[in-house]
C-alpha cells in the first residue's frame, strides 16, 4: 500500500513542470564549457562515455554545482513559505514538501546523467519500473536512509563493472526493491 502511494506520488511529481530533466538539454548546457560540441553529441548519442573524455574532478565540480543549486533554491523557497508564521504557516507545509521532493527528484536525475546514466524518460515514453526504483533509491539516500545508501553503493559498483550501455532491469529490480520503501 505504501509502495503504491509512493509510486503514484513519484509518477505525478515527474509530470510537474521543471521536475523531469531533459537529458540532452541538461548535458549540452552543462558540458559546453568543458567539451566541444562534437564530443558532447557523441556522449548524447551513446558513442562516447563521459568518463573517457571529462576528468573526474570536472564531473564532481558539475555535480557539486547541481547539489548546491537545488539545495539553495529549496532552502530559499522554504524560507519564503515560512514567512507568514503561526497558523498561516501550516497551510504552506504541503507546498513546501512538494517543492522539496521536486528538487530532490530533479537533482537525482541530473546527477544520474552526469555520471553516465541514459535517458530516464526512455525517449519520451516515460519512466519504466527500473527508473522509478532508482529515483526512489535516491530519495531514500537524500533522507538519510542507511539501507538506501547501501543499495546505491551496490548499484554504483555494478554500474562500474557493467560494460553495456544500460544496466539490465533485473539487476535494478533486485537491488532497488529490497527494503528501500520500508
Amino acid at each position: 500500500m505504501i509502495e503504491d502511494l509512493w509510486e503514484r506520488v513519484l509518477i505525478s511529481a515527474m509530470k510537474l513542470p521543471g521536475i523531469a530533466v531533459n537529458r540532452r538539454e541538461f548535458l549540452s548546457r552543462e558540458l559546453a564549457p568543458y567539451l566541444d560540441r562534437k564530443v558532447i553529441n557523441e556522449i548524447l548519442d551513446g558513442h562516447t562515455k563521459m568518463k573517457n573524455v571529462l576528468p573526474r574532478k570536472d564531473v564532481q565540480k558539475l555535480a557539486e554545482g547541481c547539489i548546491s543549486y537545488h539545495l539553495t533554491k529549496a532552502s530559499l523557497i522554504s524560507a519564503v513559505a515560512g514567512i507568514p508564521g503561526g497558523f498561516a504557516m501550516l497551510a504552506t507545509i504541503p507546498a513546501d514538501m512538494a517543492q522539496f521532493y521536486g528538487h530532490v527528484l530533479a537533482m537525482a536525475q541530473k546527477l544520474l546523467y552526469l555520471y553516465g546514466w541514459p535517458d530516464l524518460q526512455n525517449g519520451g515514453k516515460g519512466m519504466d519500473d527500473g527508473t522509478r526504483q532508482i529515483l526512489t533509491l535516491f530519495v531514500g539516500v537524500a533522507f538519510g536512509s542507511s539501507k538506501a545508501a547501501i543499495m546505491a553503493k551496490k548499484i554504483a559498483e555494478r554500474l562500474a563493472e557493467e560494460a553495456a550501455q544500460r544496466v539490465p532491469q533485473t539487476v535494478l529490480g533486485q537491488l532497488a526493491a529490497r527494503g528501500v520503501v520500508e
